[in-house]
């Protein structure tokens, strides 16, 4: 059976080892890989002394990172994306090798740019033309077992029930990111949790102290952004089927139940 030249492409020998590279700096650690600023050992990468090195987790299935590469290969000399130089998914840890972003990210750039962007009415502009093209981008999420707990909807963790709504309540939150200069939305979220627990009416159910020293290096240390969901039963329904009262009455209850004491 014929392939295409981008599949033949994707399955050639190994390219880029981790071996081969100098991780320089931690950029950010997410769902399925971690990403780092970093150069070659010796040499260049396509011409880059300098680029952006996406490491996958353990327990990312190598079809996944050659589908990523497959799409970004096919965005090529996109101005507003990131472009691949090389990618590994012959052997562990996968790799992907993608151009050095000099800003850090969206999070990043508004942290360390706060004073100059509320100073600077064209930079704000900007800001809101690239909420348009972030709410655009929103469109294809989808995910159906490890969830990011500050983004998603209440009614998803109180009813199992997820619509399109669900992704303007997330957009919602990204715009209250951008608006605060990258401030981590409900930041008391786990610790409040684990006061909560501590709290517990039944003092048998009440952690010890080395489940709560467990419980604060799992903040410290994994990506407390996501949640694992077990088997989540989603209801996907039109627009007109979701009543709007049951929507804003359970984000009611989310925001009284996560706001600092």
């Amino acid at each position: 059976m014929l392939q295409s030249p981008l599949l033949l492409h994707l399955f050639k020998g190994p390219h880029v080892t981790k071996s081969e590279l100098n991780l320089l700096q931690l950029i950010k650690s997410g769902k399925e890989g971690v990403f780092y600023q970093a150069r070659m050992t010796r040499g260049t990468c396509k011409g880059h002394s300098m680029f952006t090195c996406k490491i996958s987790k353990e327990g990312v299935r190598p079809k996944h990172v050659d589908m990523e590469a497959s799409i970004m290969r096919k965005l090529v000399h996109h101005k507003n994306i990131l472009q691949l130089l090389d990618w590994n998914t012959t052997e562990e840890p996968y790799l992907l090798i993608m151009e050095h972003v000099g800003g850090g990210t969206l999070k990043t750039f508004l942290q360390s740019n706060r004073v100059r962007l509320s100073a600077d009415p064209e930079l704000q502009s900007l800001l809101t033309i690239a909420s348009y093209h972030v709410a655009l981008a929103m469109q294809h999420l989808r995910s159906k077992r490890r969830v990011p707990l500050r983004w998603y909807p209440p009614e998803y963790f109180k009813n199992s029930y997820y619509c399109f709504k669900g992704d303007v309540w997330a957009f919602g939150i990204v715009l209250w990111e951008m608006q605060t200069f990258g401030t981590l939305p409900y930041p008391n979220l786990e610790t409040l949790h684990i006061m909560r627990d501590c709290w517990l009416d039944l003092y048998r159910l009440r952690p010890s102290f080395t489940d709560v020293v467990c419980m604060l290096e799992s903040i410290m240390e994994s990506d407390a952004d996501y949640v694992d969901v077990e088997n989540p039963q989603l209801s996907v329904k039109d627009e007109d089927e979701y009543r709007e009262a049951e929507c804003l009455q359970a984000a009611s209850i989310l925001l009284e139940d996560t706001s600092p004491m």
